[in-house]
């Protein structure tokens, strides 16, 4: 594995965990919609610099990874502990079950703007093939 590669995904998971942070998905009871905006446009930016690193197709992938692995690291090492989502299942198995409904929204809410980035990329990137050759 290259090291650019690896110190990406580092990086994107890391940039993951902390916007979820700062810019939560969901904004119960507020009608500020700062943070979440500051979440789609970051989202934005990251899937262009990972794509801008690594590639159109690398870097499609690595935004689908580092956003799975940034949001089970913000609700198992984040959220959980700090704020005890507890839902009272009766094994530990059926808790981390009931989990698996916010990593896939935490998952789409990061993976879908990032990919958007991603997207523009490759498509800035063709645009410049067609109108040097």
């Amino acid at each position: 594995m290259r090291l650019r590669l690896l110190l990406s995904f580092l990086i994107g998971c890391v940039f993951f965990t902390v916007l979820l942070i700062y810019a939560p998905p969901i904004l119960l009871q507020t009608t500020d919609m700062r943070p979440f905006l500051l979440g789609l446009g970051a989202g934005v930016l990251a899937g262009a610099l990972l794509a801008l690193i690594n590639g159109p197709a690398r870097g499609l992938l690595l935004v689908v990874a580092c956003a799975f692995a940034g949001v089970c690291l913000f609700l198992f090492g984040y959220a959980i502990p700090r704020f005890g989502l507890d839902v009272g299942g009766p094994s530990i198995l059926a808790a981390a079950v009931s989990y698996v409904p916010l990593v896939i929204l935490f998952s789409l809410y990061l993976a879908v703007p990032a990919s958007g980035g991603v997207g523009l990329v490759a498509l800035a990137r063709s645009w410049g093939t067609i109108h040097r050759g």
